[in-house]
């Protein structure tokens, strides 16, 4: 009876993950702690990219978002970024996006305002 709670809580929070990734451009997972999320966030602001937030540490359901983030992604930590979709990674993975230009194709072909990075 346990595991098939858990499992429609986890099934719940995976359908919510896929949902807001299909429904935002840009999508960052957050902790309010977390320095590289900080970061992250500040260099998609520098680019004036409107993104979605949330910040999971504060959400009541946050563990079950974590965990259908890892089960989604197989990344184990935040940020958790997502753009058009297509999982990016975290901040370092951000970064070298960004620098690679991919970011900006990403945004481009789906016509989202950004500012190009200085």
């Amino acid at each position: 009876m346990l595991k098939a709670i858990f499992r429609t809580f986890s099934s719940l929070a995976k359908e919510k993950v896929l949902q807001d990734i299909a429904k935002h451009n840009v999508l960052v997972y957050s902790k309010t702690y977390c320095p590289y999320c900080e970061r992250a966030k500040r260099k998609l602001q520098s680019m004036e990219i409107k993104f979605q937030n949330y910040e999971i540490d504060k959400l009541p359901d946050g563990n079950e978002i974590e965990n259908a983030l890892f089960e989604i992604t197989k990344q184990e930590t935040v940020p958790n970024i997502f753009v058009t979709g297509m999982h990016i990674g975290g901040n370092s993975d951000l970064v070298k996006a960004i620098k690679d230009n991919k970011i900006q194709e990403l945004l481009t072909k789906a016509k989202v305002h950004f500012k190009e990075d200085s």
